[in-house]
């Protein structure tokens, strides 16, 4: 779930490196959820929303969740390759 932490928050483009991953639907704290679940939101915003004061409808939350979705599809592959090349190349010094 680094990626999503990573991410720029879904409702204010913060980019901390400590955002936080916002379940959609199902999961919460310290349970697992899949990419098409989860976005990522900086604290402020995270607060915000559980507080009720963030103005988004769970139709937003749920586009947001499918475009995270199709980010992290389309990047996963490459991930997989700088991955096993990275591994390659350690194997290699041995």
């Amino acid at each position: 779930m680094r990626w999503i932490k990573g991410s720029a928050c879904v409702s204010c483009d913060a980019v901390t490196g400590k955002n936080h991953n916002h379940h959609v639907r199902g999961g919460g704290m310290g349970r697992k959820a899949d990419y098409d679940k989860i976005v990522s939101v900086c604290a402020t915003c995270h607060d915000a929303f559980h507080r009720g004061r963030l103005g988004r409808t769970s139709e937003w939350w749920d586009e947001q969740a499918r475009q995270t979705e199709q980010r992290w599809q389309a990047i996963e592959p490459m991930l997989g390759e700088v991955l096993h090349d990275a591994f390659e190349d350690w194997d290699a010094e041995d």
